[in-house]
């Protein structure tokens, strides 16, 4: 997973990507986080449509949300924002978490 955010778009923008059995469908949730030891929660990001792994076994989603808040880093202000990925079957079950 990468994500990036972009202050002048004031957006944040994630690309992940992993396996499944053929034509299952999964639930990425993602939790950002203001500290890097993760105990300040700021957002939570999910597709907005079914994710659905290909006859290969493998799944990629893009998912961009409004984000006009986040800090620039610098050596005076050293913003680094931490998140938790967790990727869930489609009963609901935790499958995957990074």
């Amino acid at each position: 997973s990468y994500l990036q955010t972009s202050v002048r778009k004031k957006e944040v923008r994630l690309d992940l990507a992993g396996t499944a059995p053929a034509g299952a469908t999964v639930q990425p949730v993602v939790q950002i986080f203001s500290d890097a030891a993760g105990r300040t929660p700021l957002k939570t990001l999910e597709p907005s449509s079914p994710v659905v792994a290909d006859p290969d076994g493998k799944w990629k989603v893009t998912i961009t949300a409004p984000w006009s808040d986040a800090e620039l880093w610098s050596q005076w202000n050293p913003r680094l924002y931490s998140y938790v990925t967790e990727v869930k079957d489609a009963a609901g079950k935790v499958c995957d978490k990074q």
